[in-house]
């Protein structure tokens, strides 16, 4: 007939069948999951990627007559960056993509604004004329001034024109982040309101109890 083992027997098994492991063994383990979670230093590499990916960018942007956002003098990644241009690198650094790959950000928004662009323009050339006026009254209301003229097909447009409509681009993705900010204002607003009510009507229940 077969007994339950004691705890010592239990505690006995146990230790030969799962031994500890070395200290040595749990440093190492523990350095490799620590390896894992830190990313990688730029390494010079990394940095030629980079550099090339900004040369290509550079050019795309210099022919479609976007200005880059920093002069070919800049050599990336960039350990100091002067005033003038800080602003608008640290911008594009913050957008997601590829890590201090400024002029590549702008380069994917560009074709993004190209591809909205051309899909603002439909078949009716009547189209433009809206357009215009919209992007007129837009810039009315950020305190934007200046004329513009739109053509049906942007490659006729002038360069001036084009970077106006460009600017636009961002002043309605602007309008609409302000937008959500303001529902998610009022949300929050909201539950603070729900969240006061419920504590004065505990407080009235606790009165009433008292």
């Amino acid at each position: 007939m077969k007994t339950m083992p004691t705890i010592k027997a239990l505690y006995v098994r146990d230790q030969y069948s799962n031994p500890p492991l070395p200290v040595d063994r749990l440093q190492a383990a523990l350095e490799l999951v620590q390896r894992s979670l830190t990313p990688p230093p730029d390494t010079e590499e990394n940095s030629q990627r980079i550099r090339l990916h900004e040369e290509h960018a550079r050019q795309f942007l210099s022919k479609e007559g976007c200005p880059p956002c920093y002069p070919s003098s800049f050599t990336p990644p960039f350990q100091h960056i002067s005033e003038p241009y800080k602003a608008i690198i640290t911008f594009w650094d913050s957008s997601p993509g590829l890590a201090h790959a400024q002029l590549w950000k702008q380069y994917e928004d560009w074709k993004r604004f190209k591809k909205y662009q051309k899909g603002r323009r439909s078949q009716q050339r009547s189209t433009i004329f809206i357009l215009r006026k919209e992007i007129l009254e837009r810039r009315r209301r950020h305190g934007l001034g200046g004329g513009l003229s739109l053509h049906f097909i942007p490659e006729k447009q002038t360069l001036a024109d084009t970077w106006l409509e460009y600017h636009d681009y961002h002043l309605i993705m602007q309008e609409q982040m302000d937008a959500d900010l303001q529902v998610d204002e009022r949300m929050l607003d909201n539950i603070k309101n729900m969240q006061q009510h419920d504590i004065q009507e505990v407080l009235e229940r606790a009165h009433e109890n008292a």
